[in-house]
């Protein structure tokens, strides 16, 4: 399924990191692997992590060489996984449910995905902007949780607060 709204130009943080990495704010990672679905076209959050101890990949369809985004999808054994603003930017559900089974695939067992979402104005009415073909959907982290559940099964999906950082956790079950 295709994207009617390509999110290519929504990636924004040049200068500041986005928030989800603050959950790693109090803890140094020692060779653990995370994959940043939906990087966007900055360094930045590479940078953090890998300072925080992380193998980092960073996968984007817009931002980043298709033959970096492969070498990253061929591994499927990440120990954590990212999105971050990056399901508040695609209008279709059909796609974001390709999205979320697409990152379950790629994490290793009992691997945990972490999902921050930009809110807008929380009215939950999409807001399209033409000139960027991109769109804001404004809906609420909470709004998001039985999509994610879809995938990962209810009993594995908490919304949480980390270090004041609001974000969805979905673990993948251990077989």
């Amino acid at each position: 399924m295709k994207q009617k709204y390509k999110s290519a130009e929504t990636s924004v943080n040049s200068s500041k990191l986005p928030a989800i990495v603050h959950i790693w704010d109090d803890h140094i990672i020692s060779g653990l692997s995370i994959l940043d679905y939906g990087c966007g076209k900055f360094r930045n959050t590479e940078r953090f992590l890998t300072a925080k101890g992380f193998r980092y990949f960073g996968y984007d369809p817009f931002n980043v060489e298709t033959i970096v985004n492969r070498l990253v999808l061929a591994k499927q054994d990440y120990h954590y996984a990212i999105l971050s603003n990056v399901l508040n930017v695609i209008a279709e559900r059909a796609v974001r449910h390709e999205i979320l089974w697409d990152v379950k695939k790629h994490l290793g067992e009992g691997g945990t995905l972490y999902i921050k979402i930009y809110e807008g104005n929380k009215s939950g009415v999409m807001k399209v902007n033409e000139k960027k073909n991109s769109c804001q959907l404004n809906r609420k982290t909470s709004d998001y949780i039985p999509e994610v559940e879809a995938v990962f099964g209810e009993e594995n999906v908490k919304e949480r607060w980390i270090n004041g950082i609001h974000v969805i956790e979905a673990t993948k079950e251990v077989k």
